[in-house]
């Protein structure tokens, strides 16, 4: 009968919440616990998750909300979510269910029992309620500013009626930075990660900001502290570990990128040394280094101005994977070499600046990418004693 009981409860929560008439009185009983899971192994998991538990023994319940949810499913799935247009939308579990799925994928699952009174547990349930009616639970997901970490922020923030957080002191640390631990077994990612975010993402964050991430977000709760009167309490009444992970996750790996970039580097230096000297050709490898720049640099256009995603605008990385490279598969050297000569005399001051920026913009650069625009400069300037030394020898000619 006790768990008839519960079943027959949550059908008739779900069918409440659904037709917008959930005003469900919560008993003195009743807890609201903030759960944090550890990082999975797909790409969206690898930064943990956070949701919203509500439990009440008086009546049985004990739900899980959700925010980090999506379907794919989703016409034209990819699409949206490379611009940034894609629906995530607040789910609602039963609790057993939820720590399951993390059982299964091995991934630690934190709880902490939140300090509330009466009121406020209430007011973050029926918030929580209206947000899952349909008209009310889809949202435009955006990493680092809207997303299922935030959104649990703000719901606490409209429970308890002001900020809590207490400061941090002495952050050092940008948002593209601090993405760095969850990353550090996959450098690959991380290169792509620093080409792809612009230089909004290298500003300092401010306390609420840093909840963008789960753990942070676990961490600010725990040094929060209320106001109840006269007395000023911890926002945490209880913390405790539902289960832990059996395999560690995310272990150092070699940064092959880093030594892909060096060894380019010093493998086009001395080419380009001896090509001077007329020992090697490297026409075909130029082609092949624009080509990729340029189509490296319609992606950070494409991210810039095309999609909703406000972490990849401003992105400086732009100046050294310009499009502009593709001109110079388009001008014979021979028949239009004032032209070209010209064009590669822009580029290379162009290549050259660019690395000036790398050092002085602001914005944080992968030696991937730093690697990249360093290659770009030193074959545009071979390219360019080399035309000056055809067109001197036409002229003495």
């Amino acid at each position: 009968m006790k768990y008839l009981h519960k079943i027959v409860f949550i059908f008739f929560l779900f069918f409440s919440f659904e037709k917008a008439n959930a005003n469900l009185t919560l008993s003195p009983q009743s807890k609201v616990s903030l759960i944090t899971c550890g990082a999975g192994e797909d790409l969206y998991a690898l930064f943990g998750h956070t949701a919203l538990r509500i439990q009440d023994s008086a009546t049985g319940m004990d739900l899980v909300f959700n925010y980090g949810t999506f379907n794919f499913s989703t016409e034209g799935f990819y699409v949206k979510f490379v611009r940034g247009k894609l629906d995530y939308e607040l789910s609602v579990s039963s609790y057993e269910a939820f720590v399951e799925t993390y059982h299964e994928e091995d991934r630690t699952v934190k709880q902490q029992v939140l300090n509330l009174n009466l009121v406020q547990k209430q007011k973050i349930f029926d918030f929580l309620a209206w947000n899952y009616q349909p008209e009310n639970r889809t949202y435009k997901y955006d990493f680092f500013y809207d997303n299922c970490s935030t959104r649990i922020r703000d719901v606490l923030e409209k429970g308890i009626g002001y900020n809590f957080w207490t400061p941090t002191k002495g952050n050092k640390t940008t948002l593209r930075k601090m993405l760095d631990p969850y990353i550090i077994s996959m450098p690959w990612i991380k290169a792509g990660f620093y080409l792809g975010l612009g230089k909004v993402t290298d500003k300092l964050p401010n306390t609420r900001d840093k909840m963008f991430l789960p753990n942070e977000l676990y961490d600010g709760v725990a040094a929060a502290y209320l106001r109840n009167g006269k007395l000023i309490e911890p926002l945490v009444l209880k913390s405790e570990i539902i289960y832990k992970e059996k395999n560690a996750k995310n272990l150092p790996v070699l940064d092959v990128p880093t030594y892909w970039g060096y060894f380019l580097v010093i493998s086009v230096l001395i080419l380009s040394i001896l090509e001077y000297f007329n020992k090697v050709k490297l026409q075909s490898f130029d082609r092949i280094f624009w080509i990729s720049s340029s189509l490296i640099g319609i992606l950070i256009m494409f991210l810039w101005f095309f999609t909703d995603h406000i972490s990849t605008k401003m992105n400086l990385n732009l100046s050294w994977a310009s499009p502009l490279w593709l001109s110079l598969l388009f001008i014979p050297k021979v028949s239009k070499i004032d032209l070209y000569k010209q064009v590669i005399l822009v580029l290379t001051m162009f290549s050259f600046l660019s690395i000036v920026a790398i050092f002085v913009s602001g914005q944080a650069f992968h030696v991937l990418w730093i690697c990249f625009a360093i290659v770009l400069f030193i074959r545009s300037l071979a390219n360019l004693f080399k035309v000056y030394k055809i067109s001197n020898s036409s002229l003495t000619e």
